[in-house]
């Protein structure tokens, strides 16, 4: 009689070490990808870190570069204040990066921290009305793996319908009327103000240009003036105005004027250009 059972645990044998062996591969499958996930997800936290770096380091030069209390941003002096081993390929662009008035501007450097860690800062500065605004955003990255943050610098929200400036006569050339004589400018600042959601609590003109004020016009008061600011007085039936007399001969001044409501409102426009050949 022939056995035909004969070699069948040999097969069944074969048959569980191939599902042992499946479940096996199965198992390594899954916790590779959980490794690598927990691999990434530690990853992503030094890269978190290193751009939370990037936001420290801006807003620290931001306080302490400050030339004074009413000067623009801090940002606008990261280049000169940071160590070029801490702030690599510092660059600025824009239209306006003195540290004084910081009004438009963009900053950008990289930081290596150690090995496979580093982070890189996009900075813009914009003002509208005294009021700095922009953002920061930083770039953390660690070995393979990349985190951003983004700070918004806007500091002041306001509702209602702000102040309308114009200029005398709605002719811009009338908002900055002066003559030249042998010591340099005399200026008289003029606006129209209109607010039909509230009252007008202030006018102002910002003059940005080298002078040399002889009492507490600068701001900060040095010697020469670079930044002031001058309050434009009511003469009724919404015109402001105000006299300026320590322009210097062969300096050109950007004047802007600005005007504020007691709701918090605000609004700006920029006058022509002072010079005096």
């Amino acid at each position: 009689m022939i056995n035909r059972e004969k070699g069948v645990s040999l097969i069944i044998v074969f048959f569980v070490m191939v599902v042992i062996v499946a479940v096996i591969l199965s198992v390594s499958t899954l916790l590779y990808s959980e490794i690598k996930i927990i691999r990434n997800v530690s990853g992503s936290v030094v890269s978190f870190y290193a751009a939370d770096s990037g936001i420290e380091k801006v807003l620290y030069y931001d306080r302490k570069e400050k030339s004074s209390e009413t000067a623009g941003r801090g940002i606008c002096n990261i280049c000169n204040a940071c160590p070029l081993s801490d702030c690599e390929n510092c660059t600025l662009s824009g239209t306006d990066c003195d540290p004084e008035t910081c009004m438009s501007c963009q900053v950008g450097f990289s930081s290596q921290m150690a090995a496979n860690k580093y982070y890189n800062l996009d900075i813009a500065i914009s003002q509208q009305c005294k009021i700095s605004g922009g953002f920061i955003n930083s770039y953390g990255f660690y070995k393979n793996i990349s985190r951003a943050i983004q700070l918004d610098l806007a500091t002041k929200v306001a509702v209602g319908v702000p102040p309308e400036i114009t200029c005398p006569d709605n002719d811009p050339s009338l908002c900055d009327e002066y003559y030249c004589h042998a010591n340099g400018i005399n200026t008289a600042l003029r606006a129209n103000v209109s607010d039909p959601d509230g009252s007008v609590e202030g006018v102002w003109a910002s003059i940005t240009g080298l002078g040399d004020e002889n009492y507490n016009q600068c701001n900060p008061n040095a010697s020469p003036c670079i930044y002031r600011e001058i309050e434009l007085n009511d003469l009724g039936n919404g015109t402001y105005q105000a006299q300026w007399n320590f322009g210097d001969e062969n300096e050109t001044y950007t004047v802007s004027i600005v005007a504020y409501d007691t709701d918090g409102n605000c609004s700006q426009i920029k006058a022509n250009n002072i010079s005096c050949q």
